[in-house]
C-alpha cells in the first residue's frame, strides 16, 4: 500500500503596523506627545518577508495621527485618532485611506498602545497613566486603572505600546525603559526589565510590541524608535534579536506601533502525499480491471 504523510497545519502571522511624523515636543509633556499627521499603515509577514505599504491613513479627508492599533479576530483592525487634546477610536481598512470614527474623541486622553484580549480591548493611556478598557462598538471608556510600579504610580513614556502573549501574559514596550509583563487584572507593571537602554543601549528604545500564536510566547515583534527605525523579532528569555526591516519610514521618525493577526493555511501535501496518492490511484485502476475480467 502507499505511504501517505501530510504536513500539519500552519499558520502564519501578518503583523499590521502603523507609524506617524515626529513633531517637536518639547513644548509638551513627554507622556502627552501625540505625534503628527500623517500615519501611514503597512503589514508583513512575521517571518520578514511580504512588506506591503498601504499608504496614509485620514479622517474627513485630512491626514491623522494614528497609534494603539489593535486587531480583532472577528471586527478587523482598529486604531486611535491623536491630537493634543485627545484620542478617537477608529475602524480601518487596510487598502483604504479613509478611516471611519466611532464614538466622540476621549479628550484629555493620548492612547499609545491597544490590543484585543478576544473580544475585550484594551488600551494605555499615556496622558493619565492608565490602563483603559474600551468599548469597541461606542469607542467609550468602560474601565480604567492607574498603572502601578513598585507600589507607586507608573509614569509611561509617550513612546508606549502592549501585547498579549500566546499564554495570555501581557507585555508593553514602553521606550527606553525596555520590555516589562504587567498584571492586566491590577495594572501592576513588574520591575524587571528586558533591553532598557541603561544597559543595551539607546538603540532599543522599543515602541511596539505584537506576539503571533504561530511562534513561543517567548518571541515577540517589536519595533525601535529612537535610532535604527527598524523591526526585529526577539526573544524575550535571551533577550537575543533579529533584524527584520531596517530604517522603516525613516523621514517619519515618529511613532510607530504594531498588532498581529492569523493566517490559517491549508496543508499542502509532501511529495511521499502525492506518490501515495498516486500510487493508490494505481492500485484503483488495476483492481476495478480484474473486476471487469472476471465479470466477462
Amino acid at each position: 500500500m502507499g505511504l501517505s504523510l501530510i504536513s500539519a497545519s500552519e499558520a502564519e502571522a501578518i503583523v499590521f503596523g502603523v507609524k506617524s511624523r515626529f513633531i517637536d515636543s518639547s513644548s509638551q509633556a513627554q507622556n502627552s506627545y501625540p505625534g503628527a499627521a500623517p500615519a501611514n499603515l503597512f503589514s508583513f509577514n512575521e517571518n520578514g518577508g511580504g512588506f506591503v505599504n498601504y499608504g496614509q491613513l485620514s479622517l474627513n479627508g485630512a491626514g491623522i495621527s494614528v497609534d494603539g492599533l489593535a486587531i480583532s479576530t472577528n471586527d478587523g483592525l482598529f486604531g486611535f485618532a491623536l491630537t493634543t487634546s485627545g484620542s478617537t477610536l477608529i475602524s480601518i481598512t487596510p487598502g483604504q485611506s479613509a478611516v471611519t470614527a466611532i464614538g466622540p474623541r476621549l479628550n484629555g486622553r493620548i492612547i499609545k498602545g491597544a490590543v484585543f484580549q478576544g473580544d475585550i480591548l484594551w488600551a494605555i493611556d499615556s496622558q493619565q497613566n492608565e490602563l483603559l478598557r474600551i468599548d469597541q462598538n461606542t469607542g467609550s471608556i468602560l474601565e480604567n486603572k492607574e498603572l502601578i510600579l513598585n507600589g507607586s504610580p507608573y509614569n509611561i513614556s509617550a513612546f508606549i505600546d502592549i501585547a498579549v502573549a500566546p499564554d495570555n501574559s501581557f507585555w508593553l514596550a514602553d521606550s527606553c525603559s525596555g520590555i516589562r509583563q504587567f498584571n492586566i487584572n491590577t495594572a501592576e507593571v513588574s520591575s524587571s526589565q528586558i533591553l532598557p537602554c541603561s544597559t543595551a543601549g539607546t538603540n532599543n528604545a522599543f515602541d511596539g510590541i505584537a506576539f503571533s500564536d504561530n511562534a513561543s510566547e517567548d518571541i515577540a515583534l517589536i519595533a525601535e524608535t529612537n535610532f535604527s527605525d527598524d523591526i526585529r523579532q526577539i526573544n524575550l528569555v535571551t533577550s537575543t534579536q533579529t533584524a527584520l526591516f531596517n530604517n522603516v519610514y525613516s523621514n517619519y521618525n515618529g511613532n510607530i506601533d504594531l498588532a498581529a493577526v492569523v493566517t490559517v493555511t491549508q496543508p499542502v501535501p509532501e511529495p511521499l502525499t502525492i506518490l501515495g496518492s498516486l500510487t493508490a490511484l494505481g492500485f484503483g485502476t488495476f483492481f476495478k480491471r480484474k473486476i471487469s475480467k472476471k465479470k466477462n
